[in-house]
């Protein structure tokens, strides 16, 4: 480790915090393919996030750390992910879980699939 390189450490920490985080957002967005809890599309939304986690994480250890990678690293990773995970996360379900009933009950209430049938024909 060169002379000064650990004042670096703090701005890197906190920055894999945020990508923990926004990875953390990211998986909360694909709760929207998990709610019915059907296998096929967990195991399809499990496989792109996973995707989205190792690319997104593999740049920014490129772009800001010029390619080194350090325990921390995945430390502030995880610590990141977490904490959206206790306290964002629950929000972001509730608001998910909110507007899915408020579709399905606007889809009930229309009908859309009488609509669609008469569109087809």
């Amino acid at each position: 480790m060169k002379l000064f390189e650990s004042s670096k450490q703090a701005p890197l920490f906190a920055l894999f915090i945020i990508l923990g985080i926004i990875l953390g957002i990211v998986y909360d967005i694909f709760y929207v393919f998990r709610y019915k809890r059907r296998p096929v599309l967990m195991a399809v939304s499990d496989i792109l996030f996973s995707g989205i986690f190792f690319v997104l994480t593999l740049h920014f250890i490129e772009k800001f750390n010029n390619g080194n990678m350090y325990w921390f690293i995945f430390l502030a990773l995880i610590l990141g992910f977490i904490a959206e995970r206790i306290t964002l996360g629950n929000f972001i379900k509730i608001f998910i879980d909110f507007f899915a009933k408020i579709l399905y009950n606007l889809y009930r209430r229309l009908n859309i699939s009488k609509y669609l049938k008469m569109l087809s024909k």
